[in-house]
């Protein structure tokens, strides 16, 4: 690629239109191809007429490019194509990580406020995709085919994203509204877990590049709260399978379901009771690599297991920290794994049987930690297993930095796209 950039005339922060083939024929040999994002404003015209012109680039069109060219950075380049149009060239993507790149475009677009005199003004988008892996590795014949895709979607009304060859009429708009369909988890098509994670990454951790601590567990919680908002579970419909993007790591691997903080420093994650201590959120500078480092305080035994000191440091030192699994029944009280297994136990003298009103309950008595990441992850290797729970046990004994966790994870290799 030419080592001069052209940026385009108007504002000169987004890259020009002449610069778009240059940089395709330069990225065209990916093996996993080029995504192509057409879009523009809706409504366009009737800010300029409302606003003029002149207000509009300078409230509205200038911090916009400078959004954009933060949103895709690390990830591809941004275009100005026209006053109101606009490409994104994205590289090693599929259709689906594009798809979803671009939905996640609409709505950063959806939820800005910006400020023109004294009115706050929203915009959306209307956005087409095409990917070279799928459609075409044609650079003409990709654009074109973006485009149209772009004209179904201000046609179909406007504030959507439609994928080249994407049969409208096959979509059922009919049931919840789009902020009904997400809450519940419904999606038209399964986005790439990496993409999904980077996604909700980026909304937790904005401007995270590298390793960033969060030593204060209120702000950790809040950010993770953030991270790990609803909904985590994922289906086209009631007659497909789920899909769960988000997994924990350290050595039982599971995909996360909920998250609910339960008192000021303590969280549910599913059936795991974690006192929050400190959080790192680490962006390499990869999408599918960032992943965030959790570590936790000890939570008071629950009293149904003494041990004394020598057992829970033998404990320790076998698996690199202690916990305790119980039931807890009608939300108050504690029974031991046992009695849950066995779906009933004695309580204030009597002989209750639960009849399913009791929840597992999993508390770490020591200091514990792990990993939240993609489904996709790289972390996801069998072959790391065993390095990966060394690492996480060196870390609590402070033996190991997180920046040498982060350089060994850095060498793992990309997982093939998956759902």
């Amino acid at each position: 690629m030419s080592s001069k950039i052209l940026l385009s005339e108007k504002f000169e922060i987004l890259r020009a239109d002449k610069q778009l083939k240059k940089d395709f024929e330069a990225y065209q040999k990916d093996e996993e191809g080029l995504g192509l994002i057409f879009f523009d404003i809706d409504h366009f015209k009737s800010l300029n007429t409302k606003y003029t012109e002149t207000v509009v680039d300078k409230d509205i069109l200038a911090p916009f490019q400078r959004q954009l060219l933060e949103l895709v950075r690390l990830r591809g380049f941004a275009y100005s194509v026209g006053g109101d149009e606009f490409i994104i060239l994205l590289h090693n993507v599929n259709q689906e990580e594009t798809l979803a790149f671009a939905n996640r475009l609409l709505e950063t677009a959806r939820n800005t406020v910006f400020k023109i005199m004294e009115d706050d003004v929203n915009i959306t988008l209307s956005a087409g995709v095409a990917n070279s892996s799928s459609n075409s590795r044609d650079y003409q014949a990709l654009r074109e085919l973006a485009n149209q895709a772009e004209n179904k979607a201000k046609a179909n009304g406007r504030n959507q994203v439609v994928f080249s060859g994407q049969d409208l009429s096959a979509v059922d708009n009919s049931a919840e509204s789009p902020k009904e369909s997400e809450q519940l988890g419904i999606v038209k098509v399964f986005p790439e877990s990496t993409v999904f994670f980077y996604d909700r990454f980026c909304s937790a951790f904005p401007g995270v590049r590298g390793i960033h601590w969060f030593t204060k567990p209120d702000e950790a919680i809040k950010r993770l709260s953030k991270m790990l908002r609803p909904p985590l579970s994922l289906t086209k419909d009631k007659h497909s399978g789920t899909l769960s993007p988000v997994w924990w790591w350290r050595d039982g691997n599971l995909h996360i379901r909920k998250f609910d903080k339960v008192e000021d420093d303590i969280v549910l994650l599913d059936w795991f009771e974690l006192k929050i201590d400190k959080v790192a959120a680490v962006n390499p500078g990869s999408y599918y690599q960032c992943f965030v480092y959790v570590q936790t305080s000890p939570l008071e035994p629950t009293g149904l297991y003494p041990r004394n000191e020598d057992e829970i440091q033998c404990c320790v030192d076998a698996f690199g920290y202690c916990l305790e699994e119980y039931g807890l029944f009608d939300k108050q009280y504690k029974v031991t794994r046992a009695e849950y297994d066995d779906n009933a136990a004695m309580i204030n003298g009597e002989l209750i049987d639960f009849d399913g009103n009791i929840e597992l309950r999993v508390r770490h008595i020591t200091p514990y930690n792990f990993i939240i990441a993609a489904q996709n992850s790289p972390i996801n290797n069998s072959r790391f297993d065993q390095t990966l729970k060394q690492l996480m046990n060196n870390l609590l004994k402070g033996s190991t930095s997180l920046e040498q966790v982060e350089e060994v994870i850095s060498q793992l290799p990309k997982r093939e796209p998956r759902g």
